[in-house]
C-alpha cells in the first residue's frame, strides 16, 4: 500500500512539473495565389467526378442483395389473391 501511494505521489508530481509545449504561432493566416486555389478546385471537381459512379455502384449493390434475400421465398397463388 505504501508503494502505491508513494508511486502515485511521485507520478503526481511529474505532471505537476510538466508545461505546456512550445506551439507554433498562428496568429499570421496563410494566403494563397490564385493558382492553389484553381489546384485545389481541381481537386474537388475530381472527387466529385468519382462520387457519381460510387452512389451508382452502391445503389446496384443494393438491389442485388436484395434480390438474393427475396428469390427464394415466393408467396403461392393462393395467398397472393387474398
Amino acid at each position: 500500500m505504501k508503494t502505491m501511494r508513494s508511486g502515485l505521489t511521485g507520478l503526481a508530481l511529474v505532471f505537476a512539473g510538466a508545461t505546456q509545449g512550445w506551439g507554433a504561432d498562428s496568429a499570421v493566416v496563410y494566403s494563397s495565389g490564385p493558382l492553389i486555389l484553381c489546384f485545389l478546385g481541381l481537386c474537388a471537381l475530381v472527387v466529385l467526378a468519382q462520387f457519381t459512379p460510387m452512389v451508382m455502384l452502391v445503389v446496384g449493390l443494393v438491389k442485388g442483395v436484395a434480390e438474393l434475400f427475396t428469390k427464394g421465398r415466393k408467396v403461392p397463388q393462393t395467398e397472393r389473391d387474398g
